[in-house]
C-alpha cells in the first residue's frame, strides 16, 4: 500500500510513575500520539494530535495523565515526612508555655521513633519558621494516601507527643482535633483516639 494512516508518538518529557499494569514505580514518558499520513511507510503529513498519555518503558502500557496523580514511593515518603513535621509543629506550638520544651523534646524523640535518621528533620527550625497554613496543607496532603487505620495510628502518635505523660490542655486538644480533620478522619474516629488518651469524648 502506497498511502496509509498511522500513529506516531511525540515524547514530551521523561517521568517516574506508578505503572497501573506493573503496579510498581517505573520509568516512562509523557507522550502525545499524532496521526500521520504515511507514504511507503514513512510519515510525511501530520493530521492532528490526540490527548497526551503516559507510557511505561518496562511493559509498554499506556495510561492517561491521571497515572501521575498516584505518588511514587519516593514522593509518598516526602509527603509523609512533611505531614509528620507539620503535625508535630502544630502540637508543639499549641502546648502550654510551661510545657513547650517538654513537648518539643518528645517531638524530637518521635521523629527518631518513626524511623527518620538523626539530623534528617530539623524540627526546631520547622517550629520557628513553618507557616501555619502550610502545616495544614502538609497534613491534608497525606490523608488520601492513608487507610482509616493509618490515620488513626498517625493521630495516636501525635497525641502521645502532645500529652507527654499528662492530660491534654484545651489548646492542645483543639489542635489535635484539627489534625484529625486535616487527615480526613470522621469525628467518631478522632473522638476515639482522644478518648483513649484522656478518657473524654467531646471533640
Amino acid at each position: 500500500m502506497i498511502f496509509s494512516i498511522g500513529v506516531r508518538h511525540r515524547t514530551v518529557r521523561p517521568v517516574e510513575f506508578v505503572c497501573p499494569r506493573c503496579g510498581l514505580d517505573r520509568p516512562g514518558a509523557e507522550l502525545v500520539p499524532g496521526r500521520w499520513v504515511r507514504i511507503f511507510g514513512v510519515a510525511v503529513l501530520p493530521l492532528g494530535e490526540h490527548e497526551p498519555l503516559i507510557g511505561c518503558d518496562d511493559c509498554g502500557h499506556e495510561s492517561d495523565l491521571g497515572a501521575l496523580d498516584v505518588p511514587t514511593t519516593e514522593q509518598l515518603a516526602g509527603i509523609l515526612e512533611r505531614a509528620t513535621v507539620s503535625a508535630l509543629v502544630t502540637v508543639v506550638r499549641a502546648s502550654e508555655p510551661a510545657r513547650a520544651d517538654e513537648v518539643l523534646a518528645a517531638a524530637r524523640r518521635a521523629v527518631l521513633d518513626v524511623g527518620y535518621e538523626p539530623g534528617q528533620i530539623d524540627l526546631d527550625a520547622a517550629v520557628a519558621t513553618l507557616p501555619g497554613d502550610e502545616a495544614h496543607r502538609g497534613i491534608r496532603r497525606v490523608g488520601p494516601e492513608l487507610t482509616t487505620h493509618g490515620k488513626q495510628g498517625f493521630l495516636h502518635r501525635v497525641v502521645a507527643v502532645a500529652m507527654t505523660g499528662t492530660t491534654l490542655a484545651p489548646a492542645s486538644r483543639e489542635a489535635l482535633v484539627g489534625i484529625g480533620c486535616d487527615l480526613g478522619m470522621a469525628a467518631p474516629h478522632i473522638n476515639g483516639v482522644l478518648a483513649v488518651a484522656d478518657g473524654r469524648v467531646d471533640a
